[in-house]
């Protein structure tokens, strides 16, 4: 059941890039974007839910389920039915390991699988008055994202030099070019952002496997850690008000859609590991 949901979930990320000829977690976001939530609970989504409703490019942050559009009396607009996002219902599964001495089974982890899928409209999609509420303005300095991070690890170093952009995982040192070497600001924090996510998976921090299981450039870890980096530089930059352009290669795009198809789980998998990352970096 889980592989079919999956399939459907990753299905309409992929349909976008064929539409619209672009990575959507490439596009300018603002800072609230990443805000998304059911509009009836309140509740704020997580991981993949968080990213497939924020890519859709509402103003509106809410979200409701067909259910609670007819609890509220109200409708979804004409037109609008067939256009709803697809998020998905989690469930805990246990890890459990044998105990050598006790011969028993012991549970060592946990991880969330998603066993089911269910649609949800945007507000904009119905025709339910959204509440007045005043935003204030989120945007962060980009330096004082990347020195607080600095300041509060301690052990992290950021180097500035070469013709190159990097993190090494061995010095936990982020090498990037002098500033003044690129096309513009936005590119520059736009790329410090993506080895920014890479040095959140250090094992003195995330331990991300992906990270430091690394061990050739292509191979499924790789993969993964880039469209993690990706995912996560975008969300920093919409913290940062960062707005930067990025024109892909039609061969860029396809490898995209070749590996989504491939292993649609790995969507799943790098959106749930950025916030992870994100949330590392800003809290």
């Amino acid at each position: 059941m889980s592989e079919k949901v999956i399939k459907v979930l990753v299905n309409q990320i992929i349909e976008k890039i064929e539409t619209e000829n672009l990575l959507p977690w490439q596009k300018p976001w603002s800072a609230s974007q990443f805000q998304q939530k059911n509009y009836a609970t309140g509740n704020v989504y997580q991981g993949f839910n968080q990213f497939v409703t924020a890519i859709q490019g509402y103003k509106n942050t809410g979200w409701v389920t067909l259910n609670q559009v007819r609890k509220m009396k109200a409708n979804i607009l004409e037109g609008q039915f067939k256009k709803s996002t697809s998020i998905a219902f989690w469930k805990k599964r246990n890890i459990f390991e044998k105990n050598e001495e006790t011969g028993k089974n012991e549970i060592v982890g946990f991880y969330f699988r998603p066993v089911r899928f269910y649609n949800v409209w945007n507000i904009e999609q119905t025709d339910i008055e959204p509440e007045k509420i005043e935003t204030e303005k989120t945007d962060i300095e980009t330096s004082d994202i990347v020195s607080s991070f600095l300041k509060n690890d301690g052990k992290l170093r950021l180097n500035h030099g070469g013709d190159q952009a990097y993190y090494s995982p061995k010095r936990d040192t982020i090498v990037i070019p002098e500033k003044r070497t690129f096309h513009s600001p936005e590119g520059y924090h736009a790329t410090l952002f993506h080895e920014l996510i890479h040095a959140t998976g250090h094992e003195s921090r995330l331990n991300r496997k992906t990270l430091t299981n690394f061990s050739s450039f292509g191979d499924h870890d790789y993969s993964q850690e880039e469209l993690i980096a990706e995912i996560g530089a975008c969300v920093l930059c919409s913290i940062a008000g960062i707005q930067n352009n990025i024109n892909n290669s039609a061969s860029y795009l396809a490898g995209w859609i070749k590996k989504l198809k491939e292993e649609p789980s790995i969507l799943l998998k790098a959106s749930s590991q950025s916030q992870k990352a994100v949330d590392l970096i800003t809290d």
